[in-house]
């Protein structure tokens, strides 16, 4: 699978999100999990990691994100959502779950 690699010499977003399902998918249902990310210093696709994750683990009682942001500033909800590459109706609407218990 490795070996189906896009033009630009790089994994395919549908090869990593196969990849995440495989190596993700129902190992932490009903369990809390914490995923740390680089900050706006780091250069990823975070937002289609972000959503490939959220997406992926689901079955979590609780998903939170902590962003690894060593000895830069806290973000600011706005830069944070821009960083994981939605809007601020988007949290609230599809990803109310995120950072929160489920009951």
């Amino acid at each position: 699978m490795v070996s189906r690699v896009a033009n630009q010499g790089v994994l395919a977003e549908d090869v990593i999100a196969q990849m995440l399902h495989q190596g993700l998918q129902n190992q932490f249902a009903n369990k809390k999990v914490l995923v740390l990310i680089p900050d706006h210093t780091r250069s990823l696709p975070l937002p289609f990691l972000f959503r490939a994750l959220v997406e992926v683990l689901a079955d979590t009682s609780q998903l939170d994100f902590m962003v690894a942001l060593g000895t830069h500033p806290p973000l600011t909800n706005e830069q944070l959502f821009k960083l994981v590459g939605i809007r601020s109706e988007e949290k609230d609407k599809h990803f109310k779950h995120v950072g929160h218990t489920r009951g």
